[in-house]
């Protein structure tokens, strides 16, 4: 269940993340409402993507919920506190008088990209054993069970930015998902909501390496298939969560109500519509039949 956590609720921080110029995120200890204090992330988008990104994140993890992937166990929205407002500098609007607000997540696993050592811009000198680890962690990663139901989850919510970086081994070595700020196809649809297609669909990362990886891509696919048959049950199940969530995130757009209310009947009725995909359609779309 996502929830609102209060400024108080950041403890410290324990770590800061590279996000690039896309936003900022630590890992803290983050004080939640059952009174334990939990290794977390708390990620800040820069104001010109936030309302979009929240928005994303909260699909991705609703839905992953009612599906039952391996994710964070909670996530909330928390305005960041004065006191930490330094170390997310990097954000444009940090010092401004409205409140700017985080998406936090509790601590899922390791990251595969950590696991295996493997570095986003390697020196020269470090290339080739970058590969090496890059190589040794798709090989891995192919050949791990509980893949479909991540292959039909990205397919059905248009993630097209399924990386090692996102993708987590708890320790009892399952796969598990984070990050849905790429969700969509990626499409700014706060921006070109018209360019939001049901029927688009993009390349899907997992499968991508399963065909260069895993002798069992037939299997792996017809796995996939049968886990699609889950989504429209989720999407039921998720449909009243999702309309409160995305009506309270899209405030944050500062457009009229009535274009929220037009993005909101626009994203539920995509999601609607995907999860309705007959699983012939998606079998002859990933070439699982002719």
């Amino acid at each position: 269940m996502l929830k609102v956590l209060s400024e108080n609720s950041y403890q410290a921080t324990l770590a800061e993340i590279d996000l690039g110029q896309i936003g900022a995120t630590k890992k803290a200890s983050i004080l939640w409402e059952d009174g334990v204090a939990r290794s977390s992330y708390v990620k800040v988008y820069q104001p010109e993507e936030r309302c979009r990104k929240l928005c994303n994140e909260a699909i991705g993890f609703i839905l992953g919920n009612s599906l039952g992937l391996l994710q964070p166990t909670q996530a909330a929205l928390m305005p960041i506190p004065e006191f930490i407002k330094s170390e997310f500098d990097s954000i444009s609007d940090i010092y401004s008088e409205s409140q700017v607000w985080a998406w936090v997540t509790t601590e899922c696993g390791d990251s595969l990209k950590a696991q295996f050592r493997v570095k986003s811009n390697p020196l020269p000198h470090e290339q080739e054993k970058n590969n090496i680890f890059l190589y040794e962690c798709l090989n891995f990663l192919a050949k791990k069970e509980g893949l479909p139901p991540i292959i039909a989850f990205d397919d059905y919510i248009g993630n097209n930015d399924r990386n090692i970086g996102n993708l987590v081994i708890d320790l009892d070595g399952s796969i598990g998902i984070i990050d849905h700020g790429e969700v969509l196809g990626r499409i700014d649809w706060l921006k070109y909501l018209t360019y939001l297609h049901d029927d688009e669909y993009f390349n899907n990362v997992l499968l991508e390496i399963v065909d260069d990886f895993s002798p069992s891509k037939f299997q792996i696919r017809g796995a996939s298939v049968l886990a699609s048959k889950e989504h429209t049950l989720a999407f039921k199940n998720s449909k009243d969560n999702l309309e409160y969530w995305l009506r309270v995130l899209l405030q944050l757009s500062k457009k009229d109500t009535l274009f929220q209310e037009k993005c909101l009947a626009r994203l539920l009725k995509y999601l609607s519509v995907r999860s309705l995909e007959s699983s012939e359609s998606f079998a002859q779309r990933i070439g699982l039949v002719a």
